[in-house]
């Protein structure tokens, strides 16, 4: 399946729920808001605009302006989690909401839209709060930014970290000579703390050699990209996984349906009549193959 860009409609109709207050929004370009028009009655919430976002994939199979929805899924998935993770850590009372409002040809961008909604019935005060909430949400992406810029530049080995307590920031240091990144002391934990590995590692996804050779992330009135990645730097994102496993002694009734006597591994039936690989390690293995032949319920421990 193909994702390609269309045309989106001039009407927007929305309904969503939002600290237990049902919304609904009308919008059709050229015309104003008119609530009554509706015929009930509204709460009215303030959509306030904050940065808009480029996530611009870049190489021979996305040139076109088509991606894998697989893929764009992977990266909307991976840009929207850690967005909202900064967001609820850095400013857990506000009600921030990022929207695609376009995707763009020539590579394959993603032009994401980041908002907070906040209740006003003075139109001057949400005029204050406009450059509020582009600083916010600004910090907010040009975290995710530096956050990939630590992880690339540590190139998957443990964080060579140096502490700057003149200027109250956190330096890392690139492995290999590959550069240094300065972050706040907020953004170093979230970095320590991990919780967005498995987000940058969902916008990395789509990376592969000679395929999808980059992804940028920018804020789309500036003209350099916040933070990027090469598909050669791909495997610094993956995400290690831990297995832990737990051993303990436990009884179990049923049956012994299968034993190869060459590895004393079989089949065992459970009461309920589920099958059970069993391993037989106990030091008579010749008593083993001899109650084998016995029919009828064992305890197995």
């Amino acid at each position: 399946m193909i994702i390609r860009p269309v045309e989106s409609s001039n009407c927007e109709f929305l309904y969503k729920g939002l600290r237990g207050v049902k919304e609904i929004f009308l919008r059709k370009v050229g015309f104003p808001f008119r609530p009554k028009a509706i015929g009930i009655t509204l709460y009215h919430m303030a959509d306030v605009q904050g940065v808009r976002v480029a996530l611009r994939y870049k190489g021979p199979d996305v040139d076109s302006g088509t991606m894998p929805a697989d893929d764009v899924i992977s990266a909307l998935q991976g840009f929207a989690g850690a967005y909202g993770k900064i967001a609820v850590q850095s400013d857990p009372e506000t009600q921030h909401q990022l929207r695609v409002v376009a995707i763009k040809t020539s590579s394959f961008e993603l032009a994401i839209s980041a908002a907070v909604l906040i209740a006003a019935s003075d139109p001057g005060a949400q005029l204050k709060t406009v450059e509020m909430v582009r600083k916010v949400t600004s910090w907010i992406v040009r975290t995710v930014g530096v956050l990939i810029d630590a992880k690339r530049v540590s190139k998957g080995r443990p964080l060579n970290v140096k502490v700057d307590g003149k200027n109250n920031t956190v330096l890392i240091i690139g492995a290999d000579n590959s550069g240094t990144v300065t972050l706040e002391p907020d953004q170093f934990k979230l970095l320590e703390s991990r919780v967005l590995d498995g987000d940058l590692d969902r916008i990395a996804a789509p990376l592969r050699q000679n395929s999808v050779d980059r992804v940028e992330l920018s804020i789309s009135d500036q003209e350099t990209p916040i933070a990027g990645i090469g598909s050669g730097e791909r495997d610094y994102f993956r995400r290690e996984e831990t297995v832990t496993t737990t051993t303990k002694e436990t009884e179990l009734n049923g049956i012994l349906v299968s034993l190869n006597k060459e590895n004393n591994q079989g089949t065992f039936r459970l009461v309920d009549g589920r099958p059970v690989h069993y391993h037989y390690t106990g030091p008579d293995a010749f008593r083993f193959h001899h109650d084998f032949a016995d029919r009828g319920l064992v305890l197995l421990r």
